[in-house]
């Protein structure tokens, strides 16, 4: 089990938003958001080599979001918290602000099981809310806090150390830390489908942002396409393939090389091809845990009838209709 996605989902399974529409980590008393949102702004967690990780994280984000946003830390005391909110108040023009609380910056950070991932995704999460009020979304519900789940997963999928596992298979775990009061289901979703739409967002990392977002909202309102995929394709690459059903299984074969791959349906316009490290007698192989290795892994994300999104560790390529 990945421990450090365990960690950043444990992190985004939390979150929630206030009354004035802002999003915090934690709720606050409305007198103690509206002081934390107009004021209490620091430049400096009080740690160089953590300000300079944080900005090394915070530039992707930004960029990818095309965002031109305030960050501050802030002294959060005994209650650990975050926020975006919309307004810039005394900063001067900008998108929106993000503010992070040195208590829990700290505890993420230095926590035993790898938070540092963790602050990136909830980083992520807050910024995708100003991505929000970028684009005019003002509403307060759970959709608007599932896509930005959705987001997070997205900037997650990106980065170099991304492990290709089902980010779901650790729902279970999640459940295990703590019941759903920690959160308003009706305004935040629970705890299945924060993970799921944290995956989902992870599939479309190829995609750029602002197509990322739409195909989202889309998911969020039922009005994603369950699209055909059999048929002939051509990559980027220049590589071929036919895409076929046969025994209600899925697979697709190189034109070129007439290499046929298995590909298993794991979401709805989300197939997967695991190919598996193989042991002297031809059999996979498997670690000391028994747990089969496998050596890479193709994504195949499906956008809409003539367009699939083909993802490895080898990197990124497009399959469109013949």
């Amino acid at each position: 089990m990945n421990s450090t996605k365990l960690n950043i989902l444990a992190a985004l399974l939390f979150l929630s938003i206030s009354v004035h529409g802002q999003c915090y980590l934690r709720e606050l008393p409305t007198d103690e958001a509206t002081d934390l949102v107009n004021g209490n702004e620091e430049r400096s967690s009080g740690n160089i080599q953590i300000d300079q990780w944080i900005q090394f994280e915070l530039n992707p984000i930004l960029q990818i979001f095309n965002l031109n946003s305030k960050f501050f830390f802030y002294d959060d005391g005994d209650n650990p918290n975050a926020l975006a909110t919309c307004d810039c108040n005394s900063s001067g023009s900008c998108d929106g602000i993000v503010k992070f609380g040195k208590n829990l910056l700290y505890q993420e950070t230095y926590s035993y099981n790898g938070g540092r991932d963790a602050v990136i995704g909830v980083l992520a999460h807050e910024f995708a809310h100003i991505l929000q009020c970028k684009r005019q979304w003002f509403d307060r519900d759970k959709k608007k806090e599932l896509h930005a789940d959705f987001m997070a997963g997205y900037i997650l999928g990106q980065k170099a150390n991304f492990q290709f596992t089902n980010i779901a298979s650790f729902a279970n775990t999640l459940f295990q830390l703590g019941s759903d009061s920690f959160s308003d289901e009706a305004s935040h979703g629970n705890p299945e489908e924060r993970v799921r739409y944290m995956t989902l967002g992870s599939y479309y990392r190829s995609l750029n942002a602002n197509d990322a977002y739409d195909v989202g909202k889309r998911w969020l309102e039922g009005t994603i396409g369950n699209y055909n995929i059999y048929g002939d394709w051509q990559s980027t690459s220049g590589n071929k393939f036919r895409v076929f059903n046969q025994s209600g299984n899925t697979y697709y074969q190189s034109l070129i090389t007439g290499i046929t791959t298995s590909a298993a349906q794991i979401e709805q316009n989300v197939f997967r091809a695991l190919f598996y490290q193989m042991n002297q007698f031809g059999q996979p192989a498997r670690d000391m845990y028994g747990n089969l290795i496998i050596i890479d892994q193709i994504d195949l994300v499906v956008v809409d009838s003539r367009k699939i999104i083909a993802s490895s560790r080898q990197g990124t390529s497009v399959w469109t209709r013949l």
